[in-house]
């Protein structure tokens, strides 16, 4: 799969700007925490409580995280 951040909305800014506002009106908000995506090129992957994942970003360098109850 390819992709690029632009084709969602033009802009990935855009794309998470109409999900705020889209909340919004319907009294739904953003909590600390909450972690969105504006797009991905990628299946979802299953995960587990205890799963940790690792994903490499060319020159940014590597985030791993772990899944927990």
């Amino acid at each position: 799969m390819e992709g690029v951040g632009r084709n969602v909305l033009g802009d990935p800014v855009a794309a998470l700007t109409w999900l705020v506002n889209e909340l919004s009106a319907v009294d739904i908000g953003l909590a600390a925490g909450d972690f969105i995506t504006t797009g991905t090129c990628s299946e979802p992957i299953p995960v587990e409580p205890g799963d940790s994942l690792s994903a490499r970003f060319d020159d940014l360098g590597v985030v791993t995280c772990t899944f927990v109850d």
